[in-house]
């Protein structure tokens, strides 16, 4: 019978392990799981943030301009407002790329599953 091994945090975990510590592994697992599901979530607050900003300041920037520039308008509102959206979007590029990775090694704990 060949013995699996996982790593994770620093313990190893392997098949012939007791009944406690599948149902441990079970139990973060699940928690995983359910992390993932909230990921999506999170993702899509993120998005919908970054385009209620976009459309809000694009709005507001369009109504203060006029031919000769921006009326009553900072030049520290006009060069910080992009900010914002570099934030927002940078933010969902790590929440994906945690994503990501969230499901690869859960496929990875799936198929050790089934393989024991």
């Amino acid at each position: 019978m060949q013995r699996l091994r996982l790593k994770s945090q620093g313990h190893c975990y392997d098949s012939s392990m007791n009944e406690e510590g599948r149902k441990d592994l079970l139990q973060i697992y699940t928690v995983e799981r359910q992390d993932l599901g909230n990921g999506q979530i999170v993702t899509f607050a993120i998005i919908a943030a970054a385009l209620t900003y976009f459309v809000a300041s694009a709005g507001f920037l369009i109504g203060h301009y006029t031919r000769t520039g921006y009326k009553n308008v900072p030049t520290v509102i006009l060069l910080g407002s992009p900010l914002v959206t570099v934030a927002l979007l940078s933010s969902l590029v790590v929440t994906v790329s945690t994503n990501v990775m969230r499901v690869k090694h859960l496929r990875k704990l799936e198929e050790l599953g089934l393989r024991s």
